[in-house]
């Protein structure tokens, strides 16, 4: 089994309307996340809550996905299977 990969760090803020999760990415954390693009030049990246906040407040981080024979089954997406988004109702 190959070790987890890990990039990014995240907070979730809470607002009136809703809730966001604000993820950041340091050079390395890209460089990460570029060489572990898969055959169709795509990463997968899970945004995962962190168990304690840490000391400088992130209560999130970002693992990649790595598909597997293993996880295969019970994640059967891609990036064809993904809903595409219209342009003309974004919220911004």
């Amino acid at each position: 089994m190959s070790d987890k990969i890990y990039a990014g760090n995240g907070r979730q803020k809470k607002f009136d309307w809703g809730e966001v999760t604000s993820m950041v990415f340091f050079k390395d954390d890209l460089e990460t996340l570029l060489a572990n693009l898969n055959d169709k030049g795509c990463v997968t990246l899970d945004i995962k809550q962190r168990k304690e906040e840490s000391a400088k407040g992130f209560t999130h981080y970002g693992q990649v996905f790595i598909k597997s024979e293993r996880n295969e089954k019970a994640n059967d997406y891609d990036a064809k299977s993904v809903q595409e988004v219209d342009d003309d109702n974004d919220p911004f």
